[in-house]
């Protein structure tokens, strides 16, 4: 019994290591599946490349921003939250759009600049959640946009004053990249643990509980009965060993007075002669 819950409990612990290790080569391969950033131009600053950009791994909320120096600017002419695929030279990972994710969702949850939050319109329109440029697909929500040749001039009426800083927060939903590392851990360490202890105990461990507890009164009476002969046997021993003892010891005194008799009688006759 011992030695089957032993290699039970190994088994236990062999799977769960192998499940974890899966869980883990899991998670990485999927780690990043797109960059976040604020791109445009606010006044005399530009920026398209990812400087203030979000890693995306999956489902979650995200903040991306953008910062400027010197005296600000008094006007935002063009504001996007773009997201593009975290690798242009693997076919998978090239593309972050709704035809890649269709269940893909962008929320807009809140702007700031410089600090304080900015009222903004959510206009449906805003998102394009399948731009594409080149020879790649992007996800785009324009936010701030007086460029009417862009998106028919279609925005959420992001147009103030920065001195600062522009902070967008935003939450992704619908990504499948979540669920990899979910799934993994919750299969083996169910299966294997439960097992070995169940079965084991509820049939053969009460057999034997039983022909233990039987046997264990089996011996009992017979040790007991036992004890109870060899105290008898060792008793009746020990009397008889007295008894023989003393009837031995009288028997050599009564030679011995015969043989002192004997000498004296020969010693008498003796002197007679």
């Amino acid at each position: 019994m011992k030695m089957k819950s032993m290699v039970a409990a190994l088994t236990a612990v062999a799977v769960s290591a192998v499940s974890f290790a899966a869980m883990s080569f899991s998670a990485s391969a999927a780690d990043v599946i797109g960059v976040a950033a604020l791109n445009g131009q606010m006044g005399t600053y530009q920026q398209w490349d990812q400087t203030g950009a979000a890693q995306i791994t999956g489902d979650g909320q995200y903040e991306v921003t953008w910062d400027i120096t010197g005296d600000g600017t008094g006007t935002i002419e063009f504001l996007i939250l773009e997201i593009k695929g975290s690798d242009p030279a693997n076919e998978d990972l090239k593309n972050f759009t709704k035809d890649q994710y269709p269940d893909m969702a962008i929320t807009i949850d809140e702007v700031l600049i410089d600090g304080t939050v900015f009222t903004y319109t959510d206009e449906p329109a805003a998102y394009a959640l399948s731009y594409y440029e080149g020879d790649s697909g992007r996800a785009r929500v324009y936010l701030g946009n007086t460029w009417d040749f862009v998106n028919d001039g279609i925005g959420m009426g992001v147009q103030s004053a920065v001195a600062q800083q522009v902070k967008v927060k935003f939450t992704l939903s619908g990504l499948p990249s979540g669920e990899a590392p979910t799934e993994a851990p919750t299969e083996a360490p169910t299966e294997a643990p439960t097992e070995a202890p169940t079965e084991a105990p509820t049939e053969a461990a009460t057999t034997a509980a039983s022909e233990t507890t039987a046997a264990n009164g089996t011996t009992a009476a017979s040790t007991t009965a036992a004890a109870g002969t060899t105290t008898a046997a060792t008793t009746k021993a020990a009397t008889t060993t007295t008894t023989n003892a003393d009837t031995s010891d009288n028997g050599i005194a009564l030679v011995l007075a015969g043989m002192a008799a004997a000498g004296a009688v020969a010693l008498v006759s003796k002197k007679r002669k």
